[in-house]
């Protein structure tokens, strides 16, 4: 008999047949040329959105008359953002494109948003320095202004796109508010007008945040912090209300019991934010000497530690964070450094550390080399939490290539420790075939290992890939 602790930190007794030689313990196509798209990065030329220059590195971006521009080609009359994308523009902290389009429909990133956000309410900043992503002066003024918190958003996540949840926080402390949780602060953005809802007072928490949701509230914002009082959507108030009153899990994420998913009886509850999609998907298969412990199995038998899961959370949203977030511009050492850190080498003799540490230093460089610049995230759900062998942990991710040269596409398996576009995401990369400018989402299994420091996190092969499902 074998005795492990679970993801929730419960032991669990088993047969040494289901864990093999587990030590049981206490607690694409090639391009010719750099392509790119407008966003949250390149083209430099054409990323106009703040009234300020935007740097990166070395590299800055000019103003230009265009910057001036209120009306906009792909903003017609009677737009529902016209007047606000007008004002927005007009004090100076968005702007539109080069090309006479202010692209209302794009996703906002965090980054973009907490500059739009710094800018317009006064904040002041720090001088923008060499050799760091271009937002920190911005996010550190952020931080000091009570904007967000110090590790709100992981290792490196502020190029991600924002969810309409985290809109609504953030803008909750713009007008000098807090909460203890999610569901408080969109109650309170919706009391306060800064929020509303998308139709039938659906909220659309995990939705991304447009450019022009973004400047609306914003907008709204400054107006609550002037004094004025906004209308309130009294349909997104009492939707927002169910949040706080419905029956919740541990992380505060609102239960529902209609319309479940297939296989219900694997899981400990369903959630209402959660699609019948991602539970359906089927669990990562085991070799043939492990035993399936489904996230139900571990809720009725063991209850669930929420701090031995909250660390895998994170553990694994801040690998992700590193590797679906390269810049050939601003990777550096200290890159490989975060990644090989939050790694387990466990098991690895000298050589084999050795190894990783080479391979993820040559990663660097063939970032540099093929000029690439990537965005993406993962969004685990910790309640999503099985055993099948080792940990798994099942998640969202998004990721998308922003530009890259046609070396990047070449995967001839000659790396140590074989990549593709991210580093160690090897076994089904060829099969989803990224192209720049596509952006990728999907359901994927996150493996995990336990280790003797008593919490699960990524090792070295700890691969987005092992067992996915990408969805339109």
């Amino acid at each position: 008999m074998n005795k492990f602790t679970t993801a929730t930190g419960a032991v669990i007794i088993v047969a040494s047949t289901i864990l093999p030689g587990y030590v049981g313990v206490a607690n694409a196509v090639p391009r010719t040329e750099i392509e790119s798209v407008d966003h949250d990065y390149v083209p430099l030329k054409d990323m106009q959105f703040f009234g300020k220059d935007v740097k990166i590195a070395a590299v800055s971006t000019q103003s230009t008359t265009q910057n001036k521009l209120t009306n906009f080609k792909d903003v017609k009359a009677g737009y529902w953002a016209e007047s606000v994308i007008r004002d927005a523009v007009a004090k100076g902290y968005v702007n539109g494109y080069t090309d006479g389009s202010f692209k209302p429909d794009q996703p906002v990133s965090r980054s973009e948003f907490i500059k739009m956000a710094v800018v317009a309410i006064g904040y002041s900043l720090e001088p923008a320095r060499v050799g760091v992503p271009w937002y920190t002066n911005y996010v550190e003024a952020a931080v000091k202004g009570g904007l967000v918190t110090q590790n709100e958003f992981g290792v490196n996540g502020y190029p991600v796109a924002m969810k309409r949840s985290e809109m609504a926080r953030v803008a909750v402390r713009g007008i000098n508010q807090a909460a203890n949780d999610d569901a408080s602060y969109i109650l309170l953005a919706a009391k306060a007008g800064l929020i509303t809802g998308t139709g039938n007072g659906n909220l659309d928490l995990d939705g991304t945040t447009t450019r022009a949701q973004a400047v609306a509230i914003i907008e709204r914002i400054l107006k609550v912090r002037a004094g004025e009082t906004l209308p309130v959507d009294q349909s997104a108030v009492d939707s927002a209300q169910d949040e706080i009153s419905g029956k919740k899990d541990l992380w505060g994420q609102v239960i529902r019991t209609t319309n479940l998913p297939k296989n219900a009886a694997s899981y400990p509850y369903i959630l209402k934010n959660v699609p019948n999609e991602m539970y359906e998907m089927p669990f990562k298969s085991g070799d043939k000497f492990a035993k399936l412990v489904t996230p139900a199995s571990i809720m009725a038998e063991y209850g669930y530690n929420k701090e031995v899961i909250d660390k895998a959370v994170y553990e694994a949203k801040s690998f992700y964070d590193l590797i679906f977030n390269v810049d050939y511009r601003t990777i550096s050492a200290s890159w490989a450094n975060k990644v090989y850190n939050l790694l387990d080498a466990a098991g690895q003799n000298a050589a084999g550390r050795a190894e990783v540490k080479k391979s993820i230093n040559d990663y660097v460089q063939w970032v540099k080399t093929n000029k690439l610049v990537t965005i993406g995230s993962v969004t685990p759900q910790p309640s999503m939490f099985y055993y099948y062998g080792t940990g798994y942990l099942r998640s969202t991710f998004e990721f998308k290539v922003v530009s890259a040269d046609k070396g990047a596409f070449n995967w001839d398996g000659e790396h140590s420790l074989e990549w593709t576009i991210f580093w160690g995401q090897i076994w089904d990369m060829t099969s989803i075939d990224p192209k720049v400018g596509v952006t990728y989402k999907g359901y994927s299994d996150i493996p995990l290992i336990y280790n003797t420091k008593g919490y699960y996190h990524p090792f070295v092969y700890t691969d987005f890939t092992t067992n996915y499902k990408l969805i339109k």
